[in-house]
């Protein structure tokens, strides 16, 4: 199924931050063409969440998920192999980079982008309608916040 350009991007957020999402909310409002179609604070949430809206672009924050992160994008792209999943993790996270990329991760961002850097990426890859491959994913890290190893 995957996303196309024919309709206004939309997003499922999986984070447990309580802010978080509100605040992505908040800076998406400069392109109002833009949604917030679900929240999701934890795997099950977020598995559910993605076949009931199918949105555009997932945005899956592993900084507190980790192992059961990974799990939730294998599970989301298993459902939809063309799903666009966006990984947010801190630097510290390399391997488990590694393993969303393998994963089908469509990128990997630094957290610490924050909102502003964050809103250019999802409508940058909503316009594109492409995913990049797992090498780019990790590469995209190191140029979007993550020191190289």
């Amino acid at each position: 199924m995957g996303f196309s350009t024919a309709s206004p991007p939309t997003l499922l957020v999986i984070d447990d931050h309580p802010v978080f999402p509100d605040a992505l909310a908040r800076a998406l409002a400069a392109w109002p063409d833009t949604r917030i179609l679900a929240k999701a604070d934890d795997g099950q949430a977020a598995v559910q969440a993605w076949r009931r809206h199918r949105p555009a672009v997932t945005l899956l924050d592993l900084r507190k998920f980790g192992k059961a992160g990974l799990r939730t994008l294998r599970q989301i792209r298993a459902i939809d192999s063309t799903a666009c999943v966006v990984v947010m993790a801190t630097t510290d996270r390399h391997k488990e980079l590694d393993e969303a990329a393998k994963a089908g991760a469509a990128f990997c961002i630094a957290r610490s982008l924050g909102y502003d850097g964050l809103v250019p990426i999802v409508r940058l890859l909503y316009a594109e309608c492409r995913a990049i491959s797992p090498a780019q994913c990790v590469a995209g890290a190191c140029e979007l916040g993550f020191p190289r190893r």
